[in-house]
Order: C-alpha cells, then structure tokens, then sequence
C-alpha cells in the first residue's frame, strides 16, 4: 500500500468513462481507451470505459502508474430538481454503504471550491442509466444523493482500500425531471 504524502507534488490519477468527458480535459492529443495520458504535471488520465468494473480496472493502472490520489471526472445525472450543474463530492453513496473520506480530500475540494463555481454534494452509485424521473427519484429517496453515476463508487473504494485521496467533479448532465430516450442505452458503447 502507497501512502498519501501530501506534498505540493502529489500526483493525481483522473478517471473519465467517455472519451468526451475526457475531451474536456486539457490533453496533449486525443485519448485513447485504457491508455494513461498526462493532462498536466502532477495530473494522468485514463478513459476507463462505463462502470464500476471498467473504473476499478483503470483506477489500479494509475496506481501501478505511480498516482497517489483519484479523481472521478466526467457526467452524472441529477437526482432532484435544484441539483446544482457542477459538484464535487469526496464520498459516494450506495443503497448498502457509503465511501470513507481521505482527510486530504478535504483540502483539494476546499481549493477547488475557491477558484471555481463549484457546489459540494452528495453523489450516489448506480448500476445503469438513469434514464427516467422514477429511477432517479428512487435512487435519491434511498441515499439522500443529489447526484448519480456509475464509475465513482469503485474509485472511492479503490482509494479507500489504498489510503489514497478520492475526489469526484461531476457536471450534472440530466435533470431529475428530465427522460433519456429507452433506445439510449443500447447506442452507447463501453467508451
């Protein structure tokens, strides 16, 4: 196990499941899946593909990479009708459990709340899309999230079994009123 060292230097591993929501990262060339890519000095991003699986995957080759710290960046979908449009968070809930905090996630998500407009919020794990209100309603009754996605939970988990930091940044890209049409899922491939 790696320990967190808390220095200036610290170097973060960046989780996204689509290549679009990697392509809103400052990167040297387009990414490629399950490629590590440095964004920047300190900070390495990886496409994972969707899910947990895909995540957790993606999450040991940054770790094997040398990253001492993960984020969790990309979409998520809004479980309540003033979800704010961009959050972080530094736990995820499930219906059975909830992601232990780093104490230096607190620290990253304090700066990144005075240099951007960002809300804190509460992100929950999903299996799937959460492609009607009902889904999402339900989702939100169980865990008291503001926001739902699919990769953070084993990010979290990951870094937790590690001693590593872990934090999310999620735009929310649906409402909780909002219906994704039914064909959806079945158009959007791993990346």
């Amino acid at each position: 196990m790696r320990q967190y060292t808390g220095q200036q230097q610290t170097r973060w591993g960046i989780v996204c499941a689509l290549l679009r929501e990697a392509r809103c990262l400052p990167l040297p060339r387009p990414p490629a899946p399950q490629r590590a890519l440095q964004v920047a000095p300190g900070f390495t991003a990886i496409v994972s593909g969707i899910g947990g699986d895909n995540a957790a995957a993606a999450a040991e080759q940054l770790y094997r990479y040398g990253c001492e710290g993960l984020i969790s960046f990309g979409l998520a979908a809004g479980l309540h009708t003033d979800s704010p449009p961009l959050i972080t968070a530094a736990t995820v809930r499930s219906k059975q459990a909830e992601s232990v905090p780093h104490p230096a996630a607190a620290a990253l998500l304090t700066r990144l709340r005075q240099r951007l407009q960002i809300s804190k919020a509460v992100l929950a794990h999903t299996d799937g899309l959460l492609t009607g209100s009902d889904r999402k309603n339900r989702l939100r009754q169980a865990t008291g999230a503001d926001a739902g996605d699919m990769e953070s939970l084993a990010l979290a988990g990951f870094a937790e079994r590690q001693n590593l930091p872990f934090i999310a940044i999620r735009a929310v890209a649906d409402g909780a009123e909002d219906r994704l049409p039914d064909w959806l899922a079945g158009a959007i491939d791993a990346y």
